[in-house]
């Protein structure tokens, strides 16, 4: 091999290294400034248990989802029933958590992580209280899916526990508005899960029936807040 031949393998070796040196610092960036946001968020599992009946109620909201997410995967997050029903916990790990909240909500950062939810807590309050002549569409089922973006958003350090907090009490004032109970809550849920969609929607009923029937359920354990906060 002739020299200047040598000499260009030498630098497209050099670049190579370096572009690898580049990848990896990056990536080690990106790892290390998500590992702080779900630190300093209010998911973690050594985030202390809420206490305040209105804000166990508001997060309890999200429970069909944070049951399913038990009975389908394994918890090697620690966090505890508790932290999940009725804070911002999932035993789902963060990477696919990241990964469904890209899917199902197209939120990859803390500032599209508060503009989605802002956006959909805005949806809900166009809306006045059900009567209850009125035609259930299943509100249920978008104060549940609502409160589970919070969830995954405060597991995942994109929001902070004051922002969780709020955006989760006003979905429990939405809910306490509009429904009387788990069990009709519950039912609205249902009902706006069929006409979302037909498939895949057994772990949901699975979820909803464990948590009306199941003496250890958080709909069970935490009564259903009468009126709302003012």
């Amino acid at each position: 091999m002739a020299p200047d031949q040598w000499m260009f393998v030498g630098i497209l070796f050099a670049a190579v290294i370096v572009f690898c040196i580049v990848v990896l610092t990056v990536a080690f960036t990106i790892r290390g400034k998500r590992a702080k946001e779900y630190a300093s968020g209010p998911g973690t599992k050594n985030a202390p248990i809420q206490q305040d009946p209105w804000l166990r109620f508001s997060a309890a909201l999200a429970a069909p989802y944070a049951r399913m997410e038990m009975d389908r995967f394994p918890n090697r997050t620690g966090v505890s029933p508790d932290q999940a029903y009725f804070g911002f916990g999932s035993t789902v790990q963060h990477a696919m958590l990241r990964g469904l909240m890209r899917r199902d909500w197209g939120v990859r950062n803390s500032e599209q992580a508060h503009k989605t939810i802002q956006n959909t807590l805005k949806s809900l309050e166009t809306l006045s209280p059900m009567n209850p002549q009125d035609e259930d569409f299943g509100l249920g089922f978008d104060v549940a899916r609502f409160a589970n973006l919070v969830r995954w958003a405060g597991n995942l350090g994109m929001i902070d526990k004051a922002s969780a907090e709020r955006y989760s009490a006003v979905l429990g004032t939405q809910a306490a508005a509009n429904f009387d109970s788990w069990e009709q809550y519950g039912r609205s849920y249902v009902v706006g899960l069929e006409n979302f969609s037909r498939r895949g929607n057994k772990p949901y009923r699975k979820a909803i029936d464990w948590l009306l029937q199941d003496s250890q359920s958080p709909w069970r354990t935490q009564a259903w807040a009468a009126g709302h906060r003012a």
